[in-house]
């Protein structure tokens, strides 16, 4: 007699099985790192099923990948055919949209009960895990136990409002079966909301952050965007994520790129030989290499409005040094005024909303931008454009995190 394992069941053994390996440290002889990794796998597959159970409840077939008319029609002759559960189980095969796809169709269907905050905050948290999850079982991992961890619990932290929306009997049957699930999952929200807190006491009592990191900027392939990239670095503080910024929200060099000539020119400035060429070429002399930061050919502006970023905070003043959250960075404006300028201005904002039933509170970001590299392009743009890697440059930003007390007492008028 045939068996039949529903999204509902594999998510609620699934649920609960990662859940209990999350809470356990690794087990003597297992690497944190690996014991991370497995929670990330199994924690995305159960959400997976799960999701993929509550849009199925709607209606099977907002499930499938490609609903062509001749698949569907050999699906209905298949359960003809035969006594199934349901269309999963069909002998035709199929492709079902994946987890992303399947949460954000929910989320249109049913999502609209959910506080916009919680649903943003859950949007931000899963597609870094789906991304995790990528890297644990498609690639290598590479990274902090601690931050994978944190991936999941910002995760958790806003489960139980947006399952209680979108699927309340999967959430019903997880603390049927857990007793303790309701009143742990409550306890990583308030962890979770938390760190936000942290990081604003601790800029109260301490002072602002130096907050160094890379800037990437190109224009994107629709030619009507600009790629907006933070990447990683191997400072102790860190902050990743992306954008597509729209082109009217950039001027001059942001949206620009160097021919070969231009780039030819700063090659031979900056890579001189120390007394002259003719000395180079007698002696056999290195030339010298002039690693500062490059002078902008023009002045120019980007605009990102709001992105969300993944930050790794280090906290040198209290212990345990690192801190772990998500936040978004809101009207983040890099600007070189002037042609020649070397040194760019940065302003912004750190959202922070943290404990429910409060106003989120800010964190102001100031710094300084440098140009450190740029690519070019050897074909003539009015014949043949660039491709979006000859228009990238890189930046140094050398930021500053701020409370309003530091803002006030700085004179800093925040945005």
């Amino acid at each position: 007699m045939p068996s039949h394992l529903s999204f509902l069941d594999d998510a609620v053994e699934g649920f609960l099985e990662a859940f209990e390996l999350h809470r356990h440290v690794a087990e003597p002889g297992t690497s944190e790192l690996r014991h991370a990794a497995n929670c990330v796998r199994g924690f995305v597959l159960a959400l997976e099923k799960g999701l993929k159970h509550a849009l199925a409840s709607i209606d099977p077939y907002l499930l499938i990948a490609e609903p062509t008319r001749k698949l569907l029609v050999q699906l209905r002759h298949d359960m003809n055919a035969r006594a199934v559960p349901n269309i999963f189980c069909s002998r035709q095969p199929f492709e079902t949209i994946g987890i992303g796809q399947t949460w954000e169709t929910l989320r249109d269907l049913r999502g609209h009960s959910i506080p916009q905050d919680t649903r943003s905050a859950f949007d931000r948290g899963l597609k870094r895990l789906i991304e995790a999850r990528n890297n644990a079982y498609h690639g290598e991992v590479y990274g902090e136990p601690d931050e994978l961890s944190a991936l999941i619990d910002e995760v958790l932290a806003r489960f139980t409002a947006v399952i209680s929306c979108v699927s309340p009997d999967w959430l019903r049957i997880l603390s049927e079966r857990n007793g303790q699930l309701p009143s742990r999952l409550r306890g990583i929200e308030t962890q979770v909301d938390g760190n936000w807190q942290v990081l604003v006491d601790y800029l109260r009592d301490h002072g602002g952050i130096e907050f160094p990191i890379t800037l990437y900027v190109g224009t994107g392939r629709d030619r009507e965007s600009v790629d907006v990239l933070f990447g990683a670095s191997d400072k102790p503080n860190n902050m990743l994520g992306s954008s597509d910024v729209p082109a009217s929200l950039a001027t001059g060099m942001f949206t620009s790129f160097l021919n070969k000539q231009q780039i030819d020119d700063r090659f031979r400035a900056r890579h001189l030989p120390p007394s002259g060429l003719s000395a180079m070429l007698l002696y056999g002399l290195q030339p010298v290499v002039d690693d500062s930061p490059l002078t902008p050919l023009e002045p120019g502006t980007i605009n990102v409005p709001a992105t969300s970023v993944w930050l790794t905070i280090h906290l040198p003043e209290i212990t345990p040094h690192h801190l772990f959250l998500s936040a978004i960075v809101s009207e983040l404006r890099v600007e070189f005024s002037e042609a020649g300028q070397v040194t760019g201005s940065v302003s912004g904002r750190l959202e922070c909303p943290i404990v429910k039933g409060t106003a989120p509170q800010r964190v102001q970001i100031r710094g300084t931008a440098q140009l450190v590299s740029e690519w070019y392009s050897d074909v003539d743009a009015s014949v043949d454009p660039p491709k979006p890697e000859a228009t990238r440059r890189t930046f140094e930003l050398q930021l500053r995190l701020m409370g309003e007390s530091q803002i006030a007492s700085e004179g800093v008028i925040g945005t």
